[in-house]
């Protein structure tokens, strides 16, 4: 069951540029549903935990820049939150980098993604079903 604020599930967007980040962000709050933004993971760990936030779901750019693994990425998420489920965005689409985020247990999504694409992702990654008409009126 996804965590939520009310009956709104809360996904975590972590990407570091700007344009995908506010697109991602404005797309999936237009769609209903509650994100919280930010260019690193540790931002977006401070803010869940100083105002209890609980993620339904993670979606953090491959890319980041940070200094950090992948692997050290999402440990970091899914040891504060442990049944998390973590997608990696990327418009790389070498067999590397796809083999090295199935090792990571997450899922991936290439770059380019339309909005109706992420909007039906993001509904199976949280077990709500296929996109609806009523899905796209917001």
């Amino acid at each position: 069951m996804p965590e939520t604020t009310g009956d709104i599930p809360i996904l975590l967007i972590v990407d570091d540029d700007e344009l995908v980040l506010s697109s991602l962000q404005a797309y999936l709050s237009a769609a209903g549903y509650e994100t919280l933004a930010s260019r690193t993971i540790g931002e977006v760990l401070r803010v869940c935990q100083r105002f209890g936030i609980m993620p339904a779901a993670a979606i953090l750019n491959y890319h980041l820049h940070d200094g950090l693994s992948l692997d050290e990425r999402i440990a970091l998420l899914t040891n504060h939150f442990p049944d998390l489920p973590v997608t990696v965005l990327t418009g790389d689409t070498s067999g590397q980098t796809a083999a090295i985020v199935r090792r990571s247990g997450a899922s991936l999504l290439h770059k380019p993604v339309a909005p109706l694409e992420i909007l039906a992702y993001v509904r199976g990654l949280l077990n709500l079903g296929p996109v609806r008409d009523e899905d796209l009126s917001h």
